[in-house]
């Protein structure tokens, strides 16, 4: 097997594109599609196009993360 040539910059690109992937699971929380806010008093059930419909996992106020797939139906 041949020896790597470069292996700064082959821990440059691991070490970049990790640093990318955290900052895009990052921005997808802050827009919105991985968490939902719950107000005083709401309730929510999960709804999954996988599982349907789960009436067991209910969810008081606050602020859930969720997958992207994942809805709260309140």
């Amino acid at each position: 097997m041949a020896e790597n040539q470069y292996p700064n910059i082959t821990k440059t690109a691991i070490r970049v594109g990790t640093i990318a992937i955290i900052f895009l699971v990052v921005a997808a929380m802050g827009t919105g599609c991985m968490t939902t806010t719950l107000k005083s008093g709401e309730g929510a059930v999960k709804y999954s196009p996988f599982g349907g419909t789960d009436m067991d996992a209910r969810f008081t106020e606050g602020i859930k993360l969720h997958a992207p797939w994942v809805d709260l139906i309140r």
